[in-house]
């Protein structure tokens, strides 16, 4: 069976050198007519088929120690129609109820759980619940506070979402956070939809409570399927991006699923991993060059 091989530099170091690339080809026994260059230094793609052996021991040595991502896929690329993101530690660099917690002075007693959590070790909606429950009290002021000083994008987020809508494809932010902060991101960034959790706040207050339904692992991948139904596709046209435990089902299920800086839960189950590259991987993975993207 074909195979796409596409090497994807971290963007800040372009160190997919010309001799890197010869010696990727002399590894991999392959010509320049299957080569493509999708952004110079940065990205680089092989369409290899059933008579070129991947030989992936070699090009892993070739590789290592360089910020270098190796990413394989079958040939040919799906043809994308819906892209569904995480927003925790993927869309931002953050986690949001950990910026909570940092201003609510209780910063490691909840950090400790998310960490737990996102790697699978906890069932994500008992871990969700009980690091809320240690918020009660707390002024709904304190939400406000994380969205204005704590947050920012990773580097990409509104390149990949504008990239992706200048080609039709439906994008939407799927989080197991809360819909405070979906809706400002998702505005953001551009997304069109945007689903999470919501925080029970009484009289000014957070009462230590998510309002039910919880918006969890299970309820990403109910996103997915209706999402392609909205989009009349298969979950073979999805595009689906995370990091944590709560994002397998729905990288596993997509057509194309990224662990972005993914948990070692998530790594195993991702088709592709990107740990280098920024929100723009995924476009090279599509086999978009960089000229193709939308930038603001």
């Amino acid at each position: 069976m074909a195979k796409i091989l596409t090497l994807i530099s971290c963007p800040q170091k372009k160190v997919l050198s010309d001799d890197i690339i010869a010696q990727g080809k002399a590894i991999l026994g392959c010509g320049d007519n299957i080569v493509r260059i999708l952004a110079p230094a940065e990205a680089v793609q092989f369409t290899l088929d059933d008579s070129i052996s991947l030989d992936m021991a070699d090009l892993e040595a070739l590789l290592a120690d360089r910020p270098i991502d190796i990413c394989v896929q079958t040939a040919p690329l799906a043809d994308i129609r819906v892209c569904i993101a995480d927003m925790d530690s993927t869309i931002i660099e953050q986690e949001c109820l950990d910026e909570m917690a940092a201003l609510a002075d209780i910063g490691p007693q909840i950090a400790v759980i998310t960490e737990r959590a996102m790697a699978g070790e906890l069932n994500f909606e008992a871990a969700l619940k009980e690091r809320v429950a240690l918020l009660e009290g707390q002024s709904a002021s304190i939400l406000e506070k994380v969205i204005n000083d704590r947050i920012s994008l990773t580097k990409g987020a509104r390149t990949l979402v504008q990239t992706l809508k200048s080609r039709g494809v439906l994008t939407a932010l799927v989080s197991g956070g809360f819909t405070f902060f979906t809706h400002r991101i998702a505005q953001a960034v551009g997304f069109d939809d945007n689903q999470g959790n919501i925080l029970d706040i009484e009289q000014g207050l957070l009462s230590g409570k998510v309002l039910p339904p919880v918006f969890g692992q299970k309820a990403k991948l109910e996103a997915l399927s209706r999402y392609c139904q909205e989009m009349n596709c298969q979950a073979e046209n999805v595009m689906a991006i995370g990091d944590g435990a709560n994002d397998i089902d729905m990288v596993k299920a997509a057509g194309l699923g990224i662990g972005f800086r993914p948990k070692p839960a998530l790594a195993k189950a991702a088709q592709v991993v990107i740990r280098h590259g920024d929100l723009t991987a995924p476009l090279y993975l599509m086999g978009l060059s960089a000229d193709q993207f939308i930038t603001e």
